[in-house]
Order: structure tokens, then sequence, then C-alpha cells
């Protein structure tokens, strides 16, 4: 499962045991919002920055 860091620039992947890590860091704004695009690639939208990041 991937979830946000809430008001923190941090992507995580969270698995079933609890387990961590990070898949995105350092980016500008807060990320508020996750998606997919059609190839598989990860969509991570920011506010205060507007961006949306591409992760491949």
């Amino acid at each position: 499962m991937l979830v946000i860091d809430n008001g923190g620039s941090v992507v995580r992947r969270v698995s079933f045991d609890g387990q961590s890590s990070v898949v995105v860091d350092g980016l500008s704004g807060s990320a508020v919002a996750l998606g997919r695009a059609a190839n598989g690639d990860l969509l991570v939208g920011t506010w205060g920055s507007g961006n949306i990041y591409r992760v491949a």
C-alpha cells in the first residue's frame, strides 16, 4: 500500500506486516494526492507548489 506522510514531502510503501520504506522523498510542497498513470507510473500531487510528479 502506498501512503502519504501527511504534511510532509514523502510517499511510503507500507507492507501488511507494518514495515515501511520511502518511495518518494524531497518533493517541492506537501504531498496530498496519489494516482497511477495508464502505464503504471506513480503520480504524486503536491499542495503549495501545485506540482504533479511522475515516478517511474
